[in-house]
């Protein structure tokens, strides 16, 4: 049954038992009801730029290096967050995700490091409060393996619903 349908069915039993005035205002109610729930597809990419050299201790290494993001324990992160129009209670999936090859100097450093690159991609999605305002926040580690080869996250989509 849509929603077209079930409207008409409560509309008719509500108004039939009612007068004129409630059912007008059962029909703002609804309508305000259904215009509340809105789904928005955003696509994520990622601002890969070339991997940077940097000086940890007295050792020289290469590093990746993703626009205005951080490390977390020497292991590359990627954390995305944007203000939504929505409440606590949204929910947030991921779609797809896109791959590209990751480069030699970033793989070496995975390696050198001992960090274990997953098969699957696994992502921190969840809808949160920051004050008066809700945020949609993605986190997740932006390498995986595919067929046994690293490979880097490139982009991803994700389905949000408020």
């Amino acid at each position: 049954m849509n929603y077209v349908s079930l409207f008409l069915n409560l509309y008719n039993i509500y108004f039939f038992k009612s007068n004129m005035l409630k059912g007008l205002f059962f029909i703002f109610l609804l309508f305000r009801f259904l215009s509340a729930i809105s789904q928005e597809n955003i696509h994520v990419n990622i601002a890969w730029e070339k991997p940077k050299e940097i000086v940890f201790g007295e050792k020289k290494m290469i590093i990746p290096f993703i626009t205005d993001q951080d490390f977390d324990l020497k292991k590359p992160n990627y954390y995305w967050l944007k203000k939504i129009e929505g409440s606590i209670t949204s929910t947030i999936s991921i779609l797809s995700y896109q791959t590209g090859d990751a480069l030699k100097e970033e793989i070496t450093y995975l390696l050198s490091e001992s960090i274990i690159v997953p098969e699957l991609l696994e992502v921190d999605m969840k809808v949160t409060r920051g004050g008066k305002d809700v945020f949609a926040v993605a986190n997740l580690f932006p390498f995986i393996r595919e067929d046994g080869v690293i490979k880097r996250i490139l982009s991803f989509d994700i389905y949000l619903e408020t």
